[in-house]
This record gives structure tokens, C-alpha cells and sequence, in this order.
């Protein structure tokens, strides 16, 4: 059955960024973090306020992916914190973070994080996909909150029909695709969950994502397919754009930055 919301999301709330980051291997640079706040200068609203999520540094009791089990230098990691959270400041209204006592990986980074959001509406943000087109936030969470269709909307790097093409692959037969049109906005459908950049809000993560993931992964890792593994979330996510259109943010790869 399709995920029902429990209540419309209050779009007069506003909207949170909501970033989160770890320990890589080129602490304390915060040279690609900078990048990802000047992006959101495109879309001013996303600078109301802030919360981040920084992951642990040490190892913890939570068995993680081992692709959160790199190597952390801890008193690097604590100057980019501090530097982060000092740079945050500098371009964000409001700024709250909460550090996690050990490392969790990105689905308890991110509920821990989201637990410290004060609007409905989130912009959940990977930290070197960075904006490079701007796109008018307020309108997509006035269409959120007023639809019984549209509960995510995903701003894509690259054009849509790249991930569209990409889950037809690796996810086997699909659906046709379906659009819709709202005001000036087109949306297409987007059956692939991905933890790129996207517009939501809390209570759909903690409704019809959260307990369908491993707290120690990617969310993205158990409903990469989602519109067959998960049928809940049939037809709930939506790309921003025709199927030729997105790419509104650019990659910075910063697991790999020197």
C-alpha cells in the first residue's frame, strides 16, 4: 500500500538544510563545505537555518558498512568540526549540529540530525553536491504540502533521465514513466531512493524511511529500487524537471579530495 501521511507538512514553517559529513581523509580542509554553502546563495531560503550532522570519529558498538570504517585522524576531525561550525555561521541564520559520540554511518548521522529540525520542510544535502542552478524552493514545498501525490522532490546531478536509465538497468523491468505538472513546475517520477540532494520533510524520512532501512548503512542501499522493493514508496518521489531536465547540482567527490 502507498505511504499516507499522517498530516500535510506546514510549508509557513520554512526550511531546513540539512548537511550532513565525517571524517575523511582530507580533514580539516573545509574547502569543499565552503563550496556547498556558496552554492546555497542560489536559493536564499535554504540559508534560514542549518543543521548538521557530523558523524563519529571512533568505532563504535553499531555494526557499520565498511565503507564508513576509514581511517580518522581525531584531532584533524575536531579542528574541522570547530571550523565548520564557525564557517556555518558566517552564511546561515541559524546554525545547530549534533557531533555522534561514535561512528554511525549516514542513516544514524542523518536521523540524529533531523532530530534537531524545528520546521517540517528539510533540504537534505550531500556535502560536495553542491547547488549550481537555482530552483524556487518555496514553490516545491507549497506543492508538497498541498499534494496527495508528491512527497519527496530530488534535484538531480546530472539530467533526470541519467537515473532514470541507470535504475531501468539495474533494477530490471519498470513502469512507464508518469509526469505531472503543477503551475510552472513539471515533475517526473523517480522510482530510485537516493541520498543525493533532495526536498522532504521529517516526517516522511521518519514515517516510510527509517524503518524500512539498516541503522548502521545507506539508506539508499536497501531502497535503491524502491518502486518493487518498497511499494509504499510508489510513485511518492519525484524528479524536479522533464525527463531531459535536472542537473541542477555539480560533484565535488569529497570521500576522494586530496
Amino acid at each position: 500500500m502507498r505511504y499516507t501521511r499522517r498530516r500535510a507538512p506546514d510549508a509557513s514553517k520554512g526550511i531546513t538544510t540539512v548537511l550532513t559529513t565525517c571524517c575523511r581523509s582530507n580533514v580539516p580542509s573545509i574547502h569543499i563545505i565552503q563550496r556547498q554553502f556558496e552554492g546555497c546563495r542560489l536559493v536564499p531560503e535554504l540559508l534560514d537555518r542549518i543543521v548538521i550532522g557530523f558523524d563519529g570519529a571512533a568505532l563504535g558498538p553499531v555494526q557499520i558498512h565498511n565503507k564508513c570504517r576509514g581511517e580518522c585522524d581525531v584531532e584533524k576531525y575536531e579542528i574541522y568540526i570547530r571550523s565548520v561550525i564557525e564557517l556555518a555561521r558566517r552564511y546561515f541564520k541559524s546554525v545547530d549540529y549534533v557531533v555522534a559520540p561514535y561512528r554511525s554511518c549516514l542513516t544514524l548521522n542523518l536521523k540524529a540530525a533531523l532530530k534537531r529540525v524545528t520546521t517540517d520542510f528539510v533540504y537534505i544535502c550531500q556535502e560536495d553536491l553542491v547547488i549550481k542552478t537555482s530552483f524556487d524552493v518555496l514553490a516545491i514545498m507549497r506543492i508538497i504540502a498541498a499534494s496527495t501525490q508528491i512527497e519527496l522532490v530530488r534535484v538531480s546531478l546530472n539530467a533526470n533521465d541519467f537515473h532514470i536509465k541507470f535504475t531501468r538497468n539495474f533494477c530490471g523491468n519498470m513502469k512507464p514513466l508518469t509526469f505531472l505538472k503543477e503551475g510552472a513546475h513539471t515533475f517526473t517520477r523517480c522510482d530510485q531512493y537516493a541520498d543525493q540532494n533532495h526536498i522532504t520533510y521529517v516526517d516522511f524520512y521518519n514515517d516510510a524511511i527509517f524503518p524500512h532501512v539498516k541503522e548502521g548503512d545507506f539508506m539508499e542501499h536497501q531502497l535503491i529500487c524502491a518502486h518493487s522493493s518498497h511499494p509504499h514508496l510508489d510513485s511518492t518521489m519525484w524528479f524536479l524537471g522533464e525527463q531531459n531536465g535536472g542537473d541542477y547540482v555539480a560533484h565535488l567527490d569529497g570521500r576522494n579530495a586530496a
